[in-house]
């Protein structure tokens, strides 16, 4: 004869197990939040200094208006704060057919966050510096090349974590930059 079983022996059973089984879908859950999350990419860009260097050769015919411009190299500082504020400054360095530079020196300021594994930065505040020969290149295309930084600066961007101390972001328009860690 089969023995009965009571409703202690089955919630002394089953419950435990419930619990378990519940338990671990909460940390996997956690888990799959703190590792493959924007939140994974939040924590990582907030807790290094980030630096870039970008040198591009321009063809005269390239870039209508700047003709005399020949090259531009960048070497930009950005620190993503927790707080989803960042701060960049960036020294442009424009070489002309003659060789002669003028450097543009442009920290800009703003708001910063990271949606389906892209980064959005939203500038608030540009000031620039200009030093070496300013009659390298006249106003207007200073303003042309400081226009084109701005446009360039509200940019979406994948962001890909290439290692523990560097990430890629690719934009829109296949623009590529790698953000190396400060040491």
């Amino acid at each position: 004869m089969p023995r009965s079983v009571t409703r202690s022996e089955v919630n002394q059973t089953y419950i435990p197990a419930a619990l378990l089984v519940l338990l671990a879908l909460i940390l996997f859950g956690s888990l799959y939040y703190f590792f493959k999350s924007d939140h994974r990419l939040n924590r990582f860009l907030a807790s290094h200094d980030w630096e870039s260097y970008t040198v591009t050769n321009v063809a005269s015919t390239a870039v209508p208006g700047l003709s005399h411009l020949k090259k531009l190299t960048e070497k930009s500082l950005v620190l993503f704060l927790p707080n989803h504020s960042y701060s960049r400054v960036t020294r442009m360095t424009m070489t002309n057919q003659n060789h002669t530079q003028l450097h543009l020196t442009i920290t800009e300021s703003g708001y910063w966050e990271v949606s389906g594994g892209y980064l959005q930065v939203r500038p608030e505040q540009f000031s620039e510096l200009k030093t070496g020969d300013e009659s390298a290149f006249n106003a207007e295309q200073i303003q042309s090349i400081y226009q084109y930084f701005q446009i360039n600066a509200e940019q979406s961007n994948r962001v890909d974590m290439m290692g523990k101390k560097s990430v890629l972001l690719t934009g829109l328009n296949t623009r590529s930059q790698v953000l190396n860690a400060i040491p």
